[in-house]
């Protein structure tokens, strides 16, 4: 009988006066024009900020990274070069037009050792630990809510790049409760015809990754009784009831990309190292992918969230499912938008007497030389021509192209990297990889 009544509640009670059509444009009027606001409020800004470089700065990064500061002291993360920018941008927007936090994202050109260096810039927030560190019986319920959302946003998007250290616990004031933020966001479209909406799914591109994927995190709510169906269904309903031209705009400059710069690596590094996946996907037929997956999300994540409840049988579900509320979700999203034009316009103001022109760079930093490095540390399954002579040669061409001090610097500690490591084993992905992670290390990015 117990387990009859938990269906009803999950399964039949939501859908009553619900129907699958999509509803108009005007239920998502408000939603719209307050997130366009938003958005034009935060480019606004940041065009008017100008950056110089933080004095401490990271020991550790994958991709070269520089902390930058702006004319109001505070901190950003300046990612150099265009890998994943037009993915983490998209989700971010995704993120936003759903009611959902998460780190703005701007592209940003700046002018580093006199040479044009693109990138995108981050605001760098004050952290205590990554999820990594903490037991999902840790959180609170507003910390449990949020991964929850953030599966369902990210199954929408192919945002399947997840790991325990891209949820950072943010604190604004050193007494406020911790927040719990996903970062390092990006679209793996080149999935969608292979993953599935299932607990124990995980990225096959983090194949060497520990605790992938989202399965952790719902083995532990199951047990602690915090799942909030109702307001799940109720995301899922209103996401899925979109109109598909509103919902397709928030993917368009993606798709205008061809969906370069998407995601973590380089696509042909990927093709090398997982040839399986198919990557013969053109704009309009991941479009289309793109709107049946959201046209059936309310469908598929009643059946996830139901195989959620055959796990969480033997415990007791004691928050009882109610008809969803799209109109409560409406205004969910709404206050989230509002909040955070708010916050816009103070920073506006106080801009307005902090004006301040955006100055060189100088830092010993060569994009050129990181180039060169990023082909030594190249795995042999994907670089099998591989001459180390060939690239200090190439080292040696470029100092000689250069006068800058910086550049120079940066060129020569590059040259000493390879000389040390030039008889590195490059079938041991292992040891490929814990090199790879100290780039800034080998540029030395302190401020000179």
């Amino acid at each position: 009988m117990k387990k009859i009544i938990t269906t009803f509640l999950l399964f039949v009670l939501p859908q009553l006066g619900c129907k699958s059509t999509q509803l108009s444009k005007e239920n998502y009027s408000d939603v719209i024009k307050n997130m366009d606001e938003l958005k034009k409020l935060q480019q606004d800004n940041f065009e008017k900020l100008s950056f110089s470089v933080s004095k401490k700065q990271f020991q550790i990064a994958k991709h070269p990274k520089i902390l930058l500061e702006d004319q109001l002291g505070r901190k950003w993360l300046f990612k150099i070069g265009n890998v994943s920018s037009i993915g983490s941008a998209t989700v971010y927007d995704f993120f936003l037009a759903f009611g959902h936090r998460s780190p703005a994202i701007f592209s940003k050109t700046l002018i580093i050792n006199g040479k044009k260096t693109p990138g995108t810039l981050q605001r760098f927030l004050n952290t205590k630990g990554t999820l990594e560190n903490r037991s999902f019986f840790e959180l609170n319920q507003d910390n449990i809510d949020y991964l929850a959302r953030t599966h369902l946003l990210s199954w929408l998007t192919l945002n399947h790049h997840v790991h325990p250290r891209q949820f950072i616990f943010v604190v604004e004031e050193p007494t406020d409760e911790p927040q719990i933020m996903r970062v390092d966001n990006a679209v793996e479209w080149y999935l969608i015809q292979s993953d599935s909406l299932e607990l124990q799914y995980e990225s096959p591109i983090l194949w060497q990754v520990r605790q992938a994927g989202y399965g952790g995190y719902w083995r532990s709510v199951i047990v602690k009784n915090d799942i909030n169906y109702t307001e799940l269904l109720s995301l899922a309903e209103y996401i899925n009831k979109m109109p598909d031209d509103l919902y397709i705009r928030l993917f368009k400059n993606l798709l205008d990309h061809n969906m370069l710069y998407s995601s973590d690596k380089p696509l042909e590094e990927n093709k090398a190292l997982f040839p399986e996946i198919d990557y013969d996907l053109s704009p309009d037929e991941f479009k289309k992918l793109l709107l049946e997956r959201k046209n059936k999300i309310l469908k598929d994540y009643k059946a996830f969230l139901g195989n959620i409840r055959k796990l969480a049988e033997k415990h007791y579900i004691a928050n009882r499912i109610k008809s969803t509320d799209l109109e409560k979700e409406k205004q969910r999203i709404l206050v989230h938008l509002q909040t955070l034009k708010q916050e816009e316009l103070a920073l506006s103001e106080q801009l307005k007497e902090n004006k301040s022109e955006q100055g060189e760079l100088n830092l010993n930093f060569s994009f050129d030389a990181f180039q060169i490095l990023s082909e030594f540390l190249c795995q042999e399954i994907v670089c099998p021509e591989w001459d180390p002579n060939k690239l200090l040669t190439r080292l040696d061409e470029l100092s000689k192209s250069t006068q800058n001090k910086f550049e120079l610097k940066a060129i020569q500690n590059v040259h000493d990297f390879i000389v040390k490591n030039k008889n590195i084993n490059r079938s041991d992905y292992l040891k490929i990889n814990k090199l790879q992670f100290n780039a800034n290390k080998v540029f030395d990015l302190k401020n000179p």
